[in-house]
């Protein structure tokens, strides 16, 4: 049996932090969209997992696992680009009131 993706060091230590950073949002929208990416990038890895234990029984990999991979980095990518974004507009200061 070869080593799983979703039990790599890698991504349990990833899968985390995004839990982490997710908890922190005080916005329930934007926390609930992100909860669901979360558990879509688990099922994704899940589903390449499964595609390469199907390569070591049959000797064939599934067309679509390329998609798959596409589908992960998307994911990843819209996760990171999410949590950035509300993290940045955390960090800024308020704009000073107009005193004239």
């Amino acid at each position: 049996m070869i080593p799983k993706l979703q039990n790599s060091k890698k991504f349990l230590d990833d899968f985390a932090q995004y839990q982490e950073r997710i908890k922190k949002i005080d916005d329930t929208e934007l926390k609930n969209q992100l909860t669901g990416l979360l558990v879509k990038l688990k099922e994704q890895v899940i589903y390449i997992d499964r595609s390469h234990e199907s390569l070591l029984l049959t000797g064939r990999i599934s067309d679509d696992v390329n998609d798959q991979r596409t589908n992960l980095a998307a994911i990843k990518k819209s996760l990171d680009q999410k949590l950035s974004m509300y993290e940045r507009s955390k960090i800024m200061p308020a704009p000073l009131p107009n005193v004239e």
